[in-house]
């Protein structure tokens, strides 16, 4: 009588014979592919990083007494944002034809599925190791902290690794809290408080696993001078108990995950792969696009004031996404943050952090700019509802032009507040993240109305000694707006910091002005087409 095991490697055997596994020659250039990369990025990319993390000004912050707060804060980040990763894609990630045999049969999913969960959970626990050790171990050498203290953020990062695996498992599995649109934004809006209270109230940082891996941390906080007491490995027992008692929990909930689940994300999955070997990322990202989860019976128009009208149908439309919402408006905040982060840190330019806060804004408004993409499609249509297209791109305008500046502004207020910025480098910080809210929106308005990729990009070759370089002008064309956004954030924010807030004002105001004329200029090539 055939096992389950059994069964399991026959499936496994007719998987491969059909060829939709990789072959050894795939994993091959996989791997020579993953060994180049590393090789020409990663090294650089990590000698870098080490003499950033060994500069006495950055060790000195590392090893701060608040570090342990935003350590943190940091965990719950990765906590929530794996609870809401595991409804795009999961730990258990299958080809089309693997869900059929693995996911669809008798063979039960705790066994068919559990090799492709570990697999994950190892993923990230590792990386979760290699950086919590090489920063412990940066700062062992610049900062002197002590080996036990590295020993116990290492492991505490491996009990972190395993607790984010099993929440993006359940994520996956749609456990309510974790899986559903609705209970997953409550959820993390409840955590985004707890974090925030942590700092007002350190000793709540003892009530939740984020907080016990920042009280891991090897910084002058509370556990300082605890190098080999019971005391100083408590959050790190804490942690590991946590995590051993979840990973119980791990057949129960690969049992929880549906078919039709792994099916969806599979279809997806090769949707968006397939899109992106075409040179078609637009598409590919938009394969993983949020679909409206609540609020199908709220009424979206029944203001009498056209711009009224216009603010709530947008309005209601991102809030049928709630987790995207959350996660944007969570976004735009922290960028606000960062470009606190900017103005406050002595050690580099304000350049270096304002170009990601700038990106980062760019990315995390999307979710208030979708009426942007109605606009450009209503490009060349007959007026229906008697609106021409600038009036209506002005209208679609009024949410993400009133609420991505705020949202930064808030955030940059908050953080000034909880670090105790000084009251100048705050004030410049939170004008800094209002400036790039309003600059990240006109980004969106001129992206939105890109239209299609020019399929001459891909049939040109041009051969040079480093390769062809068209791939790279193929990037290039799909993410100018985020690129652009960053550079020309990380500008405004360097005149801001240097030369004050009138040659920034101006530096915006003229790169607005040139956003509305390349935008009017898309919207003519469109209605042209």
């Amino acid at each position: 009588m055939s096992t389950p095991a059994s069964r399991l490697a026959l499936l496994r055997r007719l998987h491969r014979q059909r060829s939709a596994a990789p072959s050894r020659d795939d994993l091959t250039v996989i791997a020579y592919a993953a060994v180049l990369l590393g090789l020409v990025l990663g090294v650089p990319l990590a000698r870098g990083a080490v003499l950033l993390l060994a500069s006495a000004e950055v060790s000195t912050a590392l090893v701060a007494a608040a570090a342990p707060g935003w350590a943190g804060a940091a965990a719950a980040a990765l906590l929530v944002a794996f609870a809401l990763f595991g409804q795009v894609r999961g730990p258990v990630a299958l080809a089309p034809f693997a869900v059929l045999l693995l996911a669809r049969t008798d063979v039960p999913r705790r066994t068919a599925l559990r090799r492709g969960f570990w697999a994950s959970a190892l993923a990230v626990i590792g990386v979760l190791l290699i950086v919590a050790g090489g920063v412990g171990g940066v700062l062992g050498v610049a900062a002197g902290v002590p080996v036990l203290a590295v020993v116990r953020l290492v492991i505490a990062a491996a009990g972190l690794g395993l607790i984010c695996s099993v929440v993006w498992l359940a994520g996956q599995a749609r456990i309510p809290g974790f899986g559903s649109g609705t209970g997953a934004a409550c959820g993390a809006l409840g955590v985004a408080v707890l974090v925030t209270a942590s700092f007002a109230v350190p000793p709540l940082q003892w009530v939740a696993p984020w907080g016990w891996f920042g009280l891991t941390w090897p910084a002058a906080g509370p556990l300082a001078g605890h190098t080999g007491g019971v005391l100083a490995w408590l959050p790190v027992v804490l942690l590991c108990v946590l995590a051993g008692a979840l990973a119980l929990c791990v057949p129960r909930l690969l049992d929880q995950v549906g078919a039709e689940a792994l099916a969806a994300q599979a279809a997806r999955r090769q949707a968006a792969g397939a899109a992106a070997g075409t040179g078609d990322l637009t598409f590919a990202l938009a394969a993983y696009r949020a679909v409206p989860v609540t609020g199908r019976g709220w009424r979206a128009v029944r203001a009498r004031s056209t711009a009224l009208r216009f603010l709530l149908r947008d309005l209601v439309g991102a809030a049928r996404t709630p987790a995207t919402l959350l996660v944007g408006a969570a976004g735009i905040a922290a960028a606000g943050a960062l470009s606190v982060a900017a103005v406050t840190t002595a050690p580099m330019p304000a350049w270096v952090l304002a170009a990601p806060a700038a990106a980062l804004l760019f990315t995390a408004s999307g979710v208030l700019c979708a009426g942007f993409r109605h606009a450009a499609e209503a490009v060349g249509a007959p007026a229906l509802y008697g609106y021409s297209t600038a009036w209506l791109y002005g209208l679609h305008a009024l949410l993400p032009a009133g609420a991505a500046p705020v949202l930064a502004g808030a955030g940059a207020a908050l953080t000034v507040l909880l670090t105790g910025a000084p009251a100048d480098a705050g004030r410049t910080g939170v004008l800094a993240a209002v400036l790039l809210g309003v600059l990240a929106v006109a980004a969106r308005a001129y992206d939105s109305a890109k239209g299609a990729m020019p399929v001459s990009m891909l049939t040109s070759s041009v051969p040079t000694p480093v390769g062809d370089p068209v791939m790279v002008l193929v990037v290039l064309w799909h993410f100018d707006a985020v690129l652009l956004t960053g550079a020309i954030g990380a500008v405004i924010v360097g005149q801001l910091v240097t030369d004050g807030a009138g040659p920034a004002l101006a530096l915006l105001g003229g790169t607005l002005a040139t956003l509305l004329v390349l935008l009017r200029f898309r919207l003519g090539a469109r209605a042209a087409e």
